[in-house]
């Protein structure tokens, strides 16, 4: 069963000047996307976060224009990026990830940021309170980023009851912008399930053949990689070494099965994209950000490879393909 694709997990900001709180008629507002790694341009058409525009009366080229830009997977980029974005004039922010969300905020906290995706905006000071933001970052959270975690971590180890071992990769160096809440709610999860866990701490791709080496030398019986951008962007290639190496894999999004992982699940991600177009549809007809309230995810998705799970020899619990949203085959 195959469903629309969505934009990489990192879609950057529209923006639109807080001064100007009232749609102009006639106007043709400036849309900026800045995106953590490029879509194909099929994935790019099919988003529904320009779906979500059209269908709310929002038409490319006659009453808006999308500036979109790329940091190809570099978030050193992001700056640099969304200041390109502000230097256009846009008219409103929309952007995923908290070091993008960092990056459309820092260029200009007049400029309203709509963000699909971010954490712990209250503690990183994008917003007063969830209910009312007071500043220009409003849109959806991936709150509940730590229960999803633990969650996906379950379903991996209901998917292989056999697993004793599972490795765990993890970002090398802890930063205020890098949300690791997988080393706090993992580790209880797996004593509760008496799993033993392997934490794999890597900076780049470059480290992955050598913490598969140390799996393999470790005799790890499953793989739980987190939704850390690093891990995210490289999934693919991920998902190919822990299959040449028969390792079941799982992750906290449904693009961890689609890569090749046995399991993935998490928050549904076209939902928030076509809620990120509504909020920027009520940005550009007058809404102040400041006052619009920060979503928390309320829809998730369950995805189950059932082709990777032939493959590695692996006979997945009725029960889980049962419940699962989407079986891939």
């Amino acid at each position: 069963m195959k469903r629309r694709s969505v934009l990489g997990l990192a879609v950057v900001a529209l923006a639109a000047p807080a001064r100007l709180f009232a749609q102009q008629p006639g106007r043709v507002y400036r849309i900026g996307i800045l995106l953590y790694t490029t879509p194909t341009a099929e994935q790019t058409k099919a988003s529904p976060f320009r779906q979500g525009l059209a269908q709310l009366g929002w038409v490319e080229g006659k009453n808006i224009v999308i500036e979109e830009r790329s940091a190809d997977g570099k978030p050193e980029r992001l700056p640099g990026l969304a200041a390109e974005l502000v230097g256009l004039k846009v008219d409103v922010i929309v952007t995923v990830l908290n070091s993008a969300v960092l990056a459309a905020r820092n260029a200009s906290q007049s400029i309203p940021v709509v963000a699909f995706g971010m954490n712990d905006p209250i503690k990183l000071g994008f917003a007063q309170s969830y209910a009312r933001p007071g500043g220009n970052v409003t849109g959806l959270t991936f709150e509940v980023g730590l229960t999803i975690d633990s969650k996906t971590f379950e379903l991996l180890k209901e998917a292989v009851p056999s697993a004793a071992r599972i490795a765990l990769l993890a970002r090398a160096q802890t930063h205020k912008i890098i949300h690791r809440p997988y080393l706090d709610g993992i580790p209880p999860v797996a004593k509760a399930l008496k799993v033993e866990l392997l934490i794999l701490e890597l900076s780049a791709p470059e480290e992955f053949p050598g913490a598969f080496a140390r799996m393999r030398e470790a005799r790890v019986d499953a793989l739980f990689v987190p939704g850390d951008p690093l891990f995210m962007t490289h999934r693919a290639a991920i998902a190919e070494l822990a299959i040449k190496q028969r390792l079941p894999m799982g992750g906290p999004s449904e693009r961890f099965a689609e890569a090749g992982g046995v399991i993935g699940f998490g928050y549904d991600i076209a939902y928030n994209l076509r809620r990120a177009a509504d909020y920027v549809d009520k940005i550009l007809r007058g809404a102040n950000p400041a006052e619009l309230p920060i979503e928390q995810p309320s829809r998730f998705q369950l995805a189950v490879n059932l082709k990777t799970a032939r493959a590695l020899g692996l006979t997945l619990p009725q029960a889980l393909l049962l419940r699962a949203d989407r079986v891939i085959e």
